[in-house]
Order: structure tokens, then C-alpha cells, then sequence
């Protein structure tokens, strides 16, 4: 369980351990590693909380997330090739999806604040309160 530290009289370097313990430059394999789900399963959660991105962010905020997470698209067509095809809507929408991926809940309870710190890690506070909004 990685915790984030608060404050900013903390170096800027303090960041760079626990990047590196989300495996900072693939976040589905980050994912996979950190909540122990397949592969498959990263990649279509990711796509998942995407989608749900799409649906309730802003097109400049979507667009601020995208660049956040390299590969989106390709991320939300991973989605919806495994079954994922409705609209998200809701956190339970969300859960929804990632029941029909396979993900248990105790999996998928933890799926959006790891994706939300690793975002945070790679992009900034301001991307990753765009994540955890959408859990709320």
C-alpha cells in the first residue's frame, strides 16, 4: 500500500521512490502488478474508468487525463472488446464493468486510487483529482 506524503516542504525527489514502486512508464503493467489482476483485466479497468472519464469530464479535462495516461484509446477499445459497451455512468456502472472484466471487488475497490496515484505521480495533483472526482 503506497501512502502519499503531504505538504510542500518535502524535495521534489521524494516523489521518485514511490513512482518507481508503481512502475512509472506502463500503467497497465503497474496495475497488474500492484492489485494482482491479469494483464487483460489492467488494460480494461483502465479503459473502463476512461470511458467513465469520457462520459463526465470536460473535453479539455478528458483531454488533460488522456495525455496523463498514454495509449487511452487504445485502453477504452480494450474495454469494450471484453464486454465493456455500455455507457459507465456512476461509480456502480463503473463496478459493473469491471465485474463483467473478471476483477473481484476487493480488486476493483483499490483499481481507482491506484490508477489515481499513479496518474498523480506522472502528471500532477490537478490530473489526479480529475481520477478520484469520477469515484466519488
Amino acid at each position: 500500500l503506497l501512502v502519499a506524503c503531504g505538504g510542500s516542504s518535502a524535495p521534489a525527489t521524494s516523489a521518485a521512490p514511490a513512482a518507481a514502486a508503481l512502475g512509472v512508464g506502463n500503467i497497465s503493467t503497474a496495475l497488474s502488478s500492484q492489485l494482482g489482476i491479469s494483464a487483460s483485466q489492467a488494460s480494461g479497468g483502465l479503459g473502463s474508468v476512461l470511458s467513465l472519464a469520457q462520459e463526465k469530464l470536460s473535453p479539455a479535462d478528458f483531454a488533460k487525463l488522456t495525455k496523463a495516461v498514454p495509449n487511452s484509446s487504445t485502453y477504452m477499445k480494450a474495454a469494450k472488446d471484453a464486454g465493456v459497451t455500455e455507457p459507465i455512468g456512476n461509480v456502480d456502472g463503473l463496478n459493473r464493468a469491471f465485474g463483467k472484466l473478471g476483477i473481484p471487488p476487493e480488486k476493483a475497490r483499490q483499481f481507482g486510487p491506484a490508477m489515481a496515484d499513479y496518474v498523480g505521480k506522472t502528471s500532477g495533483a490537478s490530473t489526479q483529482s480529475l481520477v478520484t472526482g469520477l469515484l466519488k
